[in-house]
């Protein structure tokens, strides 16, 4: 009986050795990952109005957000095609619809836009109208129009597929897309004002029925 004792113990002994070993060998691999220096994150870099990263906006118009009216504007935006740049030229204007939940969806808001690349640099001039009961911007001749929306220019980037423009200081941000819907033409504009509103928009060119 004690022989049997003896002999596990005997047996028990290396295996201690090798446990209290591996323990030892965790313990400094542990301090030695505390020790190391830890490499610092890769600075991300905001995106910006000429940057294609800006892409496209995705799931703006899930069903429960949207009214009907805003529903048929985001499907042909997804649709949609890029800016013709001499087109995109002439001053714009139409229909918006705001999602917020202290708007209602189906009251029609207005728009008034153009793009200007005459100076070398394309610019988007754009301005909204809110609860007007006419669209502020029909009717107007080109130099009025331009001369109202001058208080609301931006850089745009124009990429293949969409035309992108941003604003952001210390309290708020503004992010605007526009394509072009190839079947009729139109331009369609989806802006977000800070992280509740939604504005979508259809516009026609001047002399185009709005």
């Amino acid at each position: 009986m004690f022989g049997r004792r003896s002999d596990a113990k005997l047996r028990d002994g290396p295996q201690k050795r090798r446990a209290a070993l591996a323990g030892l060998v965790l313990l400094a691999l542990t301090v030695l990952a505390a020790l190391l220096p830890v490499p610092a994150a890769a600075a991300q870099p905001e995106i910006e109005a000429g940057d294609s990263r800006a892409g496209l906006p995705t799931g703006v118009c899930m069903p429960e957000f949207c009214g009907p009216a805003q529903r048929r504007i985001w499907q042909r935006f997804v649709r949609g095609a890029g800016l013709d740049p001499a087109a995109a030229a002439t001053i714009h204007t139409g229909v918006c619809y705001v999602h917020d939940r202290l708007y209602d969806p189906d009251r029609e808001h207005h728009v008034g836009f153009l793009i200007d690349e005459s100076g070398g640099r394309p610019l988007l001039f754009l301005r909204f109208s809110f609860f007007a009961a006419a669209n502020p911007f029909a009717g107007l001749d080109a130099a009025a129009a331009r001369a109202r929306l001058a208080d609301g220019v931006l850089p745009v980037a124009l990429h293949d597929g969409h035309a992108y423009a941003d604003y952001a200081d210390a309290h708020f941000f503004a992010r605007y897309w526009l394509r072009r819907d190839a079947a009729s033409g139109r331009v369609l504009l989806v802006a977000y004002f800070g992280y509740r509103m939604t504005i979508l928009c259809d516009a026609a060119a001047f002399g185009a029925r709005h």
